[in-house]
């Protein structure tokens, strides 16, 4: 007879997930490091940009990879390999001397990070969780903003008391030491039998229930919905990467401290995790085109606010806004896949969508560091960014449930 999980070992297994969260933390280590790798080895701005750009390439590209070692090695065996990629990594981080090997160590870096992404801890908790899965995987996300706001301010800290180099290395350690045993310990997937494993269970209770036609990647790709939701993606990452990049040091440009830049960093990040908390909340119990608009909006605006951040008052704003918004948006992107084209091909939907990391992750810091190079200031950078981002937001008036859309036509 089927029995269902206790609940002991649904809270391990998305406890595990939480932890491997964690680990993305580490995907923020040039926020950090930036400034005295560049003073150290003598680089430009986009030297430091190009090569770091493939990390982001690698993870993208590593995804579908992922994807297939999950369902024939499991979660597990690839989640601890991550892991330890990242510990070798940061090793290798601490101790290169040139353009060339910063480089190549990234090309492994991205493939790591890979292993411990949103698309492992994500497709582990939603199989596990059978009730409210819009808040289930905010809870299990907001890892990513505990390891995002501790692990820049660690390698600041460390950094100042020893070298940057020395701040890697114990980093290396720690991840390792506090991430590697819970996920070892944890986690997996239902077995088979479990009901969880139904073709019936969606990424997420929350939506309400469309028509039974659940849209092919083929089928998507020929609906307007699907590349206002490309747009919007790589409108995101455009910004969000070239953000995670050059906001420490932009603000010192600007005339605050290190140590006060370096903290605003961190505490955007954790505000994501009120921004990951509300918006599973919010569309649990209202519309997910509401809730995107609503979140879209507000991003915009705080884009444009980095224009003025040097006057008082506007930086805790700014980072209220960007922290809520951008941490929401990881928990959006699913549910609007969802809305727009059900739930039986969002996996194939979703991992196409995501290639937009390839152009706007890459593209973003670079444009970023070229504008700063040739005009030594980030103003036509930022305006860039916000611009995007608002007209993403005004395609988001113009997604639709595409299956009702369909039938309108017949």
């Amino acid at each position: 007879m089927d029995t269902a999980p206790s609940k002991q070992v649904v809270f391990s297994v998305l406890l595990a997930c939480f932890v491997l969260q964690i680990g993305q933390g580490f995907g923020y280590l040039y926020s950090a490091t930036f400034g005295p790798i560049i003073s150290e080895l003598d680089w430009s701005r986009a030297q430091f940009s190009l090569g770091a750009s493939p990390l982001l390439i690698t993870m993208a590209l590593a995804s579908p990879l992922i994807g297939r070692l999950l369902e024939s090695l499991g979660c597990r065996l690839v989640a601890c390999s991550a892991v330890l990629l990242i510990s070798l990594c940061f090793f290798a981080f601490s101790l290169m001397q040139n353009l060339t090997t910063f480089f190549l160590i990234n090309i492994v870096f991205g493939i790591a990070m890979a292993g411990v992404s949103d698309l492992v801890a994500g497709s582990v908790a939603t199989s596990w969780a059978r009730e409210k899965q819009g808040t289930t995987l905010a809870l299990v996300f907001i890892g990513s903003n505990v390891g995002g706001a501790t692990i820049p301010w660690l390698i600041h800290f460390l950094s100042e008391l020893y070298d940057w180099r020395t701040a890697l290395q114990i980093l290396a350690v720690a991840a390792t030491v506090l991430i590697l045993p819970p996920v070892l310990l944890f986690l997996k997937q239902p077995v088979a039998n479990h009901e969880t494993e139904s073709e019936d269970i969606n990424i997420t209770n929350s939506i309400t229930p469309i028509d039974n036609h659940n849209f092919t990647l083929s089928e998507a790709l020929q609906t307007r919905s699907f590349w206002l939701l490309a747009f919007l993606l790589f409108s995101f990452f455009f910004y969000l990467l070239a953000f995670n990049q050059h906001f420490i040091i932009y603000l010192s440009d600007s005339g605050f401290e290190n140590a006060r830049a370096a903290a605003s960093f961190s505490y955007a990040v954790a505000i994501g995790i009120i921004g990951k908390l509300s918006i599973g909340w919010l569309t649990d119990k209202s519309s997910v085109k509401k809730t995107a608009l609503l979140n879209f909006g507000v991003l915009a605006l705080a884009c444009f606010a980095l224009l003025i951040i040097t006057q008082p008052g506007v930086l805790p704003v700014f980072l209220v806004l960007h922290g809520f918004t951008t941490a929401a948006e990881n928990v959006l992107l699913p549910l609007l896949v969802v809305y727009c084209f059900g739930a039986r091909h969002f996996a194939s939907i979703y991992g196409v969508l995501m290639l937009t990391l390839l152009p706007g992750g890459t593209l973003g810091p670079i444009f970023a560091s070229y504008i700063h190079d040739s005009l030594q200031d980030y103003t036509w950078a930022l305006l860039t960014f916000a611009c995007l981002n608002t007209l993403a937001f005004i395609g988001v008036f113009f997604i639709r449930k595409e299956s009702l859309h369909e039938q309108s036509r017949k």
